[in-house]
């Protein structure tokens, strides 16, 4: 695999007390088996300038049409064995169609796809790095990919480059409310499938997706495709966002910042994971009716930390863990004690 990523400090950042909310890793990004999306779509809009503390207005989106997105285990597919590596896939609409991510602490790949339509298993040799960890405010990578399969017998292969840019964090405002701390990644790829003897097809794509920390799906996506077969091009361009039932009112607070907790449902243990800008903060547990059930004073590092807390002795239920910096900003997250 060909990588390369750059990424600026949050530290060395004058506006660093903001920035650290929005640093994107594999505990509060990657998708996981079990994750269930629903997913708007909605007319093509611009995206907004790029740049810190910026506020993208986008509360006039409406739904034409929505769906579900449901990440399984790769096991449970039935083509595990041809996506070795892979930690989730998400289903593509139809049976027996998926594609496959691998997560590490290193980043997020795409492994390929399976098509039940075309009779395609696209496994990429050379895989995809959708988002390099950690990523935060102008990180920037560039990866080749390449597969060499066959579409309804016909062989074929793949080669493709992918670039991006976290280009821009600020507060993102949607039908559902308003959400701070988002990080925009801009995503481009150049690519080429080629069937020897019959055609090529040639794609080349602008991607803007907004971030939140703590949410492992894409706030919103902002899309434009163009595909050019037999030299005739087509461009399509389209929105899609996480739906507002999906979204905590909490976890929305303007002052809230990225935080995950994990494993969920816990039981004797949970660790949380957050980014902030360093220094004292108070880590709380409350319970489903909002009584404080236990704090602890924590020193933090600047960027992403992880603090572990016992927690063998609260009883099974729902419950919060609140995380308060500093300089007051707060972010919470539900779990569940079994």
């Amino acid at each position: 695999m060909t990588k390369q990523y750059t990424s600026i400090l949050i530290a060395a950042m004058i506006s660093a007390i903001n920035a650290t909310g929005q640093t994107l890793n594999n505990a509060n990004t990657s998708p996981v088996p079990g994750d269930v999306f629903l997913v708007n779509s909605s007319a093509y809009t611009t995206e907004g300038p790029p740049g810190a503390g910026q506020i993208w207005d986008h509360s006039d989106l409406t739904s034409q049409s929505s769906s579900t997105l449901t990440m399984v285990t790769p096991a449970s597919t039935g083509f595990a064995a041809s996506f070795p590596g892979a930690t989730a896939a998400q289903g593509q609409g139809q049976p027996g169609s998926f594609g496959f991510l691998k997560a590490s602490a290193t980043g997020l790949e795409s492994l390929g796809a399976r098509s039940a339509a075309s009779s395609l298993t696209m496994f990429y040799s050379n895989s995809q790095i959708q988002l390099p960890y950690p990523c935060s405010y102008n990180t920037t990578w560039t990866d080749e990919y390449s597969s060499t399969y066959t579409s309804n017998g016909s062989p074929g292969t793949r080669t493709g480059t992918i670039t991006g840019e976290a280009d821009g964090y600020g507060t993102l405002i949607m039908p559902y409310g308003t959400v701070a701390n988002v990080l925009r990644v801009r995503i481009m790829e150049s690519q080429l499938d080629d069937f020897p003897g019959l055609y090529q097809v040639e794609y080349s794509s602008d991607h803007f997706i907004y971030f939140k920390p703590g949410f492992h799906n894409p706030l919103l996506g902002i899309y434009s495709i163009t595909t050019v077969l037999f030299g005739a091009p087509t461009t399509t361009q389209y929105v899609t966002w996480l739906d507002g039932s999906a979204v905590s009112v909490d976890e929305l607070s303007s002052k809230s910042i990225g935080i995950d907790v994990f494993p969920v449902p816990a039981r004797d243990m949970i660790s949380v994971s957050f980014g902030t800008e360093g220094g004292q903060l108070r880590v709380d547990v409350l319970d489903a009716q909002g009584k404080l059930v236990r704090e602890e004073s924590v020193t933090a590092s600047i960027g992403i930390d992880i603090h572990t807390m016992d927690i063998g002795n609260l009883d099974a239920g729902l419950y919060h863990l609140r995380v308060t910096t500093k300089s007051g900003q707060q972010g919470v997250r539900r779990f569940v004690v079994e």
